[in-house]
């Protein structure tokens, strides 16, 4: 078989159908985790309002404390969100649906609370670590102690969306988690900030919007199971056993990828000293949520690949899995080089929209950006290794990626700053996903490149140059103009993709607007 997947010549009409079938349900369901997750994007345009409002200190040590909480609900959340999207699905019992998702819930609820204990108890030890302004540092115990409340509450709304996408409901979550808790979020956090609440603000804003989320996600788990089902359901100690069992491997692999987002936001903040740490700490925050939009892409495809994997290689598909990896690169590699494009030319209007003394945010999303494009031309390889082959391996690849990181935050944050913190994130990045590249190809035989590369990349590499050259011409106009015409000129950007960039077939999956686009094309 060629690499990238056999040609249309070679293929049998059963196959191509079999291909297009599953090229239309990767598309439909990246789609979906797109929509899903465009809270992301909303919590990357909050971060910069907050830095605005509260100032770099301030921020520096609630973005600390967020990486701190985040990092930490990985271990809390005890794997249990990925176990009920496999076990659920499975059963047909309701009693034993609804054993699943109590067992799930004693579980992590019980996990939170004793973290947040921990937080409590042991607030003054860590305020010792923590560095910010002598104000700040007056209230950083109480600050923290406070906070601590955000790990079950963020935990319960974890699992419990978890649970209703077990129920393959989408939409619900979406207005949850898009709304409730990242919109939300900033409108209390504006208005706390107007009303003089400059020090616990912001972190009363978090506690509120999680709370509010964690109380709408227990009605919208009433919709899809029994409440009281659920508290008589009783306890299984062989289905707890299995779900932990299943659950608990699972736990390091996230926690990694959680490291490589929050931990170099924690090492700026303990390296550097004083107030400029906690400055430090900020900026690297807003760098890394605004480059997040780049993995928004990422995520989505990583989303139904790794399933879509799982069930070809379950009916012995080989060529259609092969087609799905290629294709899967090949809109990857694209949309991500025409997005880096517009983010790197528009980053001088972060430095205008924030001040001079953002510089190192600005530097730090050029290079986050600039290495999750170089991650996207492993394509899914990540995903492919954790449906073919065992988990171990993507434990290792983690692990690869994390010790580098780690070496590299070692040697450049106390001289290079968030600069240096972003390097090392990188660095840690390419190379966990770029083994995972090696591995697939010497483990499955899978290769995603061939020469149906090429036109795509060509001309998203053009479209990208078109827009970072306008980014350049525009970095003396006012930030607002700057992102407005940049936005529209990376829609017109994608459409153009769309028409001039795919062959047919490669088009013909990504539905309407991909018909919008090339209409008038034979």
């Amino acid at each position: 078989m060629k690499k990238g997947g056999p040609s249309g010549a070679e293929e049998s009409a059963p196959s191509r159908a079999g291909q297009d079938q599953s090229r239309k349900e990767m598309t439909r369901g990246a789609g979906l985790a797109l929509l899903g997750r465009m809270g992301a994007l909303v919590e990357a345009a909050g971060f910069p309002i907050f830095l605005w409002l509260y100032g770099s200190v301030t921020f520096g040590l609630f973005a600390t404390l967020y990486a701190i909480v985040r990092m930490a609900s990985g271990v809390t959340q005890m794997g249990m969100d990925v176990a009920l999207q496999r076990f659920i699905p499975s059963y047909d019992d309701e009693d034993v649906i609804h054993r699943t998702l109590a067992i799930a819930l004693v579980i992590t609820m019980g996990a939170g609370i004793i973290g947040a204990l921990f937080l409590i108890i042991y607030a003054p030890l860590l305020a010792q670590m923590i560095n910010g302004n002598g104000e700040d540092n007056q209230h950083i115990v109480t600050v923290i102690r406070l906070y601590a409340v955000t790990l079950p509450l963020w935990t319960s709304v974890e699992v419990l969306t978890a649970s209703v996408r077990s129920r393959r409901k989408f939409g619900p979550e979406i207005r949850i988690r898009f709304f409730y808790e990242q919109i939300l979020r900033i409108l209390i956090a504006v208005g706390l900030a107007f009303a003089g609440f400059t020090i616990y603000g912001l972190f009363l804003a978090h506690i509120l919007s999680l709370a509010i989320a964690a109380l709408l996600s227990f009605f919208l788990v009433a919709r899809f199971y029994d409440y009281k089902r659920l508290f008589m359901a009783g306890y299984d100690p062989k289905l707890a056993k299995a779900m932990l069992h299943f659950a608990l491997p699972m736990m390091p692999a996230t926690l990694i990828q959680r490291i490589f987002s929050e931990f170099p936001v924690l090492v700026l903040n303990i390296i550097i000293p004083g107030a400029a740490g906690a400055s430090a700490a900020g900026f690297y925050s807003i760098a890394r949520k605004l480059s997040s939009v780049m993995q928004v892409i990422h995520n989505s495809f990583d989303y139904v690949v790794a399933p879509l994997a799982a069930f070809q290689k379950g009916r012995g598909d080989r060529e259609t899995l092969a087609d799905m990896y290629a294709y899967s690169t090949r809109l990857m590699v694209a949309f991500g080089v025409i997005l880096a494009g517009a983010m790197v030319g528009s980053h001088h209007a972060l430095l205008d929209m924030l001040g001079p003394e953002s510089e190192p945010a600005a530097v730090a999303l050029v290079i986050l950006v600039l290495g999750r494009l170089l991650t996207f031309f492993f394509g899914q390889a990540p995903a492919m290794v954790r449906s073919l082959s065992s988990t171990y391996w993507t434990l290792g690849n983690g692990l690869f990626g994390l010790l580098a990181m780690l070496g590299l935050l070692y040697l450049l944050v106390e001289s290079h700053g968030p600069a240096g913190a972003a390097l090392a994130a990188a660095a840690g990045l390419i190379l966990s996903r770029g083994v995972a590249l090696i591995e697939v190809y010497f483990l499955s035989r899978l290769w995603p490149y061939s020469k149906e590369m090429l036109k795509p990349l060509f001309v998203s590499i053009c479209l990208s140059l078109i827009l970072f050259t306008a980014g350049v011409l525009l970095k003396n106009t006012l930030a607002p103009v700057q992102i407005l015409v940049l936005l529209m000129l990376l829609v017109l950007s994608i459409l153009a993709f769309l028409r001039y960039g795919l062959s047919a077939p490669d088009a013909k999956a990504l539905g309407r607007l991909a018909r919008f686009a090339r209409r008038g094309l034979h």
